[in-house]
């Protein structure tokens, strides 16, 4: 929930540090996964947006191996 206007410098991403912990927990549970690619936009240009990603990425991995 945004509680002020960002300023013309800022970026605003998809998900945030907590929403990418809680989506690891999810996908450590599931059975099935299907990913639709990166869930934060411009991935290649923001290294916040990119570890975020990497959280998804990881929990993945150890999914599809165990």
């Amino acid at each position: 929930m945004m509680t002020q206007r960002p300023d013309t410098n800022q970026c605003i991403f998809d998900i945030g540090p907590l929403t990418a912990e809680k989506y690891r927990q999810l996908i450590m549970q599931a059975g099935t996964v299907i990913w639709n690619g990166p869930v934060t936009a411009r991935v290649d240009r923001h290294e916040k947006s990119a570890s975020r990603n990497e959280v998804i990425i990881q929990a993945m991995e150890v999914v599809v191996t165990a």
